[in-house]
């Protein structure tokens, strides 16, 4: 049989590795997380990129197509109407930009946010092992100081 101070000791180790295992296994959920946060930022800045180099396309597109126009009907270019679809464009251009600095701050508020949520539940592993710990000591304690009572009054 073994004694209760080995099985006491079992037990504080099998929970010290369980909790090391819950610790570890938080962290690397949280860097996959990151990880994939971060790269879900980039994909995100490449498309920006690509919608933007859309626009410019366009843009000059409609303003070639435009001065073709006004050249075929044989009137001067009005500057207005030129610098209103530039100004489309320029709108559309910014609402893009505002819409994926929002999601790119999301994205980054999520990542980070999966590390605190890591860092709390590892603090919560500590403080949970460490009062498991304490429960079982001073359990111990009390069935020792009980065996000592029985001791000394004869009982045993």
């Amino acid at each position: 049989m073994c004694a209760p101070q080995a099985v006491i000791v079992a037990g504080v180790a099998l929970s010290a590795a369980a909790t090391g295992a819950s610790i570890y296994q938080s962290r690397q959920q949280a860097q996959a997380q990151a990880d994939f946060a971060e790269e879900q930022i980039q994909a995100e800045a490449t498309a920006r990129a690509f919608r933007e180099e859309d626009r410019r396309r366009r843009m000059q597109a409609d303003l070639a197509s435009q001065r073709v126009l006004f050249g075929q009907s044989g009137t001067l270019i009005d500057s207005s109407v030129l610098a209103d679809t530039a100004a489309a464009y320029a709108r559309e251009d910014f609402m893009d930009e505002f819409n994926t600095s929002r999601r790119l701050r999301v994205l980054d508020s999520n990542a980070e946010q999966a590390g605190i949520s890591a860092r709390n539940q590892a603090i919560s592993s500590a403080l949970a092992f460490g009062a498991d710990t304490a429960d079982s000591y001073i359990r111990f304690e009390d069935r020792q100081s009980r065996k000592n009572q029985k001791g000394l009054f004869g009982d045993d």
